[in-house]
Order: C-alpha cells, then structure tokens, then sequence
C-alpha cells in the first residue's frame, strides 16, 4: 500500500486523473484537498483488482507500474463487478384512524407556519374608490376608520404597500405627498408603527417579530419609489412643494433624504418644481431637508456642576449626537456626574440655531450683566431662565423639564398653561376628597391613623404653593 501511494504521489494531476478513469472511477478535479483522497482510493481500487485478478497480492515492482493503455480495458472490465440488487422496502397504504393521532404525527415545520388571518384583500376598485379619494380628500376619521377595518387596505401580500395607482404604482404616501394631506401621511406611519394594529393581521407573532415587520413595511413605505420616475414619496412632497408633508417624512429616522430618481436627482434638486415656487416655500422645505437643530441644556443630576449649554444637535448629524454622548459626561467618578437634559430651544435651522447658541453663552453686552445677575442669583434654574428669556425675544420654541409634570414643556405657552391648569384642579380635587375623608364621622379611628401615616396631604399643599408661586413669577416677567 505504502509503495503504491508513493508512486501515486510522484504524478501530476493530469497523470492521476488518467490513472483514476482508467481505473474505473468518477474523478473530479484533482486539486491540493482533494489529490491525498484520489491516492488513497485509487491505492485501494489497485490492490483490490490486482487480487481479483491473480487470486493473491501481486509484487509490489508491478503495482508500482502505470496501467498500460492495452490492458487498461482489461483491468477495467474484470473490475466492473455486478453489484447486488437490494429489494425497496414495501409501502402500505391506508387511513388513520385517529385524527388526533394523525395530526400530532404532524411535523414541527408545519405547525410553525403561520396562521391566515381573516381579513381578506380589498379589490382594486376598492383601493381606487374608497382609499385613495380617502387620502385625496384628507378625511383622516374615515381614513382611520377603513385600515382598522381592514388591515390590508395598507399591508399587501408578501408585506408590502398596497398599490393605490397602477401603472406608476403608487402607495399610500405616494398620494398623501402629492396632494399635500399631511395629516393623512402622519396618521399613516403612525398607524403602522402601532403594534396592536400589526398585530391584527398577525396575532401569534411574539415581540420581536413583531417588530422586525413594523420596521420593514414602515421603510418600504417612506423610501419605495414609483415605477414611472423612480421617485420617492420625499420626491414628490419637494415637487408639489409641500412643506408640511416634507417635515413630517423628515422627522421619521428611516427616511432616506439621498435617494436618487430616474434623472440621478434627490429630493432636494426638484424643490418646487411643479407647484408653491415662492420662495418662502423653497426655504421651509430647503431647512426641514436639511434638518432641526435643539440646543440643548445640560444639568448634573445633584446639581454639583455648572449647567453646561450644549452645541446645536440634529438627530440627521452623526458629529452632534457624538458630542452630545462623549464619554466625558458619563459617571466615571464623583467629579464627573451624569448630565441629562434639562431644557432646549428648538426645533430650528442651522443657522438660528448656531446664533442661538452663542447669544445663550455670550449675551449682548446691553444684556450681559442683567444675564449675569439672574445666574448668580439663581442656581438652580438662572440658566433657564436666561434661556427662556432669549428664546422669547428672538420668537424661537422653547421647552423645559418639570417634574410634577413629568415632560418637557413650555408653562408660557396655551399648551403649557392648560396643562398647568388641568395639574392644579386634579391636585385641589385629591386633597378636598382627602379632606372629606379625614373630617367624615364614619370614618375610623384605624383609618384616620392611616391617613396621618401618610404624608401625601402635606406634600400636595406645598406643591401647590410651589407651582403658584412658579405661575405668578411668571406671569410678571411676561408683564416686564
């Protein structure tokens, strides 16, 4: 065996593939893997044909020689040995009895495929009819009403958006973006990003498939485009000129702002090209492209450390969310606490944000020592206040944490102020019946202890204080 395989090993490829066929054996190309395989199975084929041949092991000086060309097919016919025929195992067929017995012998692949659910596909007239005029009108109750209905109005087969137009193949936003119902293409991703409404259509998905679908027709929606320009829904709200729907594509995360058309143009290359040429439009749509900015207002969670005023950050801009998240500001040490943010002005352009921010850490001269006297005076909220002041002078939108509201929010605005307003009477209507309570005859002696035990009572009057004193100060520097 040995003086075989040295033989073998002194060929070439072409050499042993000849030797291999010669042999009798299907050869594959013989290559640095495989050639120690092909020696070893041609060494046997060899040896066990030379003992065929002469009824016991030949020399080892004739098995070293090559197969000669004349009793090669001499070789090979003796070594072609009829192989036995074995009998295919009989099949019976028959009927299960059992039901139950027949559907757990059911495999686990089966079982796992998913279940159809009992919405069935809207026809095309129906598409056409009753959800695009929907979306054209900008009905958003019936809008509603109808995908609730129906999931598939918005989900295809395969979980794809449903075509609304054929031939250019428009879905949903495609539509929404061209007739400028902004209402409609927000009430749209919000609708699919519902899990419960996913969950209409698949009902034993677990959470993360779940999500993962979500995801999926979420982004096939904002960035698919039509089959006539290859254009995006973001495409077509800059040539509508259609500012409203062009922020709200932009606010999503999964937009692609870079997608090219037919005509290797993005979106921002056919601003206003067939409708809203004003200027004024063109701006708008130009700023929400490129994207908000905040500026945003950093405190330590004890308040150890000077409240630091952030650069302006942009969800869209990877350099400002880094330097939002250094490593700096974690909690490596005493020194150096966790810094969350406390207020920000925006959402703005670039270029207000940037005058906001240097006007926020350099005040005007005329305004400087005033700034100052409000930071030295108040520690704890003197950079808000300085803050509120200048986005209110410069007419920008300003928001700030409050606790006992648990948001951010500006207490300036309607909204702020109606939001107070709700806090303080759910406030005054907790301690009255707590007072009710307390004074009540039926009450027990157990309970009554119970209640003392308890200082919420306390807590609620002195918050109250607080926030009335936070809304008349103010409501004076709103007068001043």
């Amino acid at each position: 065996m040995e003086a075989v395989l040295k033989r073998l090993q002194t060929l070439t490829a072409d050499q042993l593939r000849d030797e291999l066929t010669g042999a009798g054996l299907r050869c594959s190309p013989v290559t640095a893997t495989t050639r120690s395989l092909f020696e070893k199975k041609l060494a046997r084929t060899l040896l066990g044909e030379a003992a065929v041949h002469s009824g016991s092991s030949l020399p080892a000086e004739e098995l070293q020689q090559p197969i000669s060309e004349q009793n090669r097919e001499e070789v090979t016919g003796e070594a072609e040995t009829p192989e036995p025929q074995t009998e295919s195992p009989c099949v019976y067929y028959g009927v299960c009895p059992d039901q139950k017995t027949f559907e757990r012998s059911v495999s686990s692949d089966a079982v796992n495929l998913e279940k159809a659910n009992e919405f069935k596909s809207p026809r095309t007239q129906d598409l056409t009819a009753k959800l695009r005029k929907t979306v054209e009108r900008g009905d958003e109750e019936a809008f509603r009403e109808l995908v609730w209905g129906n999931p598939r109005y918005l989900i295809g087969s395969g979980d794809n958006p449903t075509i609304v137009q054929e031939g250019c193949r428009y879905n949903v936003l495609h539509v929404a973006a061209k007739e400028n119902q902004a209402g409609i293409a927000r009430l749209l991703l919000e609708t699919l990003e519902e899990p419960e409404f996913m969950r209409l259509m698949y009902p034993n998905d677990n959470e993360l498939m779940l999500q993962q679908r979500i995801r999926y027709i979420v982004d096939l929606y904002l960035n698919t485009p039509d089959k006539a320009s290859n254009e995006t829904p973001l495409h077509f709200a800059c040539k509508f000129g259609c500012p409203e729907v062009v922020d709200v594509l932009c606010s999503h995360p999964s937009i692609d702002k870079h997608c090219r058309n037919k005509y290797d143009q993005k979106p921002s290359a056919v601003t206003c090209e067939r409708k809203n040429k004003s200027k004024e439009v063109k701006q708008r749509i130009m700023e929400y492209l490129e994207g908000l900015f905040y500026v945003p207002l950093l405190r330590a969670a004890d308040n150890t450390l000077h409240p630091v005023i952030g650069a302006p950050w942009c969800l869209a801009s990877p350099e400002s969310c880094h330097q939002l998240n250094r490593p700096d500001r974690m909690m490596e040490s005493p020194k150096n606490p966790i810094m969350t943010v406390k207020a920000f002005a925006g959402p703005l352009n670039s270029s207000k944000a940037e005058e906001f921010h240097r006007l926020w850490k350099t005040p005007r001269r005329e305004r400087a020592e005033y700034f100052h006297q409000i930071l030295k005076t108040d520690s704890e909220h003197g950079a808000e206040r300085v803050g509120r002041e200048l986005a209110r002078e410069m007419g920008l939108p300003w928001a700030e944490h409050w606790a006992f509201l648990g948001c951010f929010i500006d207490l300036c605005s309607s909204d702020g102020l109606k939001m107070l307003e709700e806090h303080l009477s759910f406030t005054e209507d907790r301690s009255s019946a707590g007072q009710s309570l307390n004074t009540s005859p039926a009450l027990t002696t157990a309970a009554r202890c119970d209640l003392k035990s308890k200082p919420r009572l306390v807590q609620l009057f002195t918050l109250i204080t607080i926030i009335k004193g936070c809304f008349f100060f103010f409501l004076a520097l709103i007068v001043h």
